[in-house]
């Protein structure tokens, strides 16, 4: 049977957030490196690891706090990375493919709920 891991994480932040300019070179901003570790506690939780040789899919739910538009593609950088800093799998490179949903706001919940599993 297919490697199935589930988890809920916060939503990710914007690219924009999640990196500064510092001295000409960018580099990740204390809210995007409170993200990761936040994100790397819920990982931790799970005993399921995705090795190097594995192709993945993922398919990412979000629940946004409010009816608020933004791009979708802006917060995969961040979630994807926060994943692989967390452990879940050795590289985002793994993943072949890839799906981003936007759900009904949740404003007492907002939330991305994540499915990751072995192609």
């Amino acid at each position: 049977m297919s490697k199935v891991v589930s988890l809920t994480v916060p939503l990710p932040i914007s690219l924009n957030r999640y990196y500064r300019k510092f001295r000409n070179r960018l580099i990740i901003s204390k809210e995007g490196t409170d993200y990761r570790h936040f994100v790397e506690k819920l990982v931790s939780e799970h005993s399921t690891r995705f090795e190097k040789s594995e192709r993945l899919g993922m398919i990412a739910h979000l629940f946004p706090a409010s009816r608020r538009l933004f791009d979708l593609d802006n917060a995969g950088k961040c979630l994807l990375d926060s994943l692989e800093h967390g452990g879940l799998f050795v590289n985002d490179n793994q993943i072949d493919q890839l799906t981003f949903v936007r759900n009904a706001p949740d404003r007492s919940n907002p939330r991305c709920e994540v499915t990751l599993f072995a192609l």
